[in-house]
């Protein structure tokens, strides 16, 4: 099944490194902010029906 794709980062609220961590991609070090801000950031701006995450994940996977 095909992954949509927000477009979050064009409002300007995230950048480049955070919009790749919440597709599950590496890069940058946005895996080793704290939990709590991960937590926020997976909250706000998180794909839920496409990805899985929760602490003690580096970064969400594919359902």
């Amino acid at each position: 099944m095909p992954v949509r794709k927000r477009k979050v980062r064009r409002l300007g609220l995230l950048d480049a490194d955070e919009e790749a961590w919440l597709r599950g991609e590496g890069g940058g070090f946005v895996q080793f902010m704290p939990w709590d801000e991960l937590e926020a950031l997976w909250e706000a701006y998180g794909d839920h029906d496409a990805f899985m995450w929760r602490r003690g994940m580096y970064r969400p996977e594919p359902r």
